[in-house]
């Protein structure tokens, strides 16, 4: 919810798929985020959410927005999604 974005972009997956130039994603430790921010200065930037654990049994990762469920995907899947379009064999 917290995602800096256009006003267009009003759905959900909208905001965890977009892409504009110069947006990355840093995952950072919780005792490195105050410094992290200070080193971002007069960058936009936005915690986004959290990793609260490690991926279960099932290989499932789940995105949540205001408490609900937004996405339910194995990493399987996801890393496929990813790659797919670099592959160009």
């Amino acid at each position: 919810d917290s995602v800096p974005c256009s006003s267009d972009a009003t759905d959900e997956m909208t905001k965890l798929f977009a892409e504009s130039n110069s947006r990355f994603v840093c995952e950072v430790a919780p005792e490195n985020k105050a410094a992290f921010e200070a080193m971002m200065n007069e960058i936009a930037c936005q915690q986004i959410g959290t990793v609260n654990g490690t991926v279960g049994a099932d290989n499932v990762v789940d995105f949540v927005s205001n408490g609900n469920a937004v996405l339910s995907e194995s990493v399987d899947e996801l890393k496929t999604a990813w790659q797919s379009p670099l592959d160009w064999s």
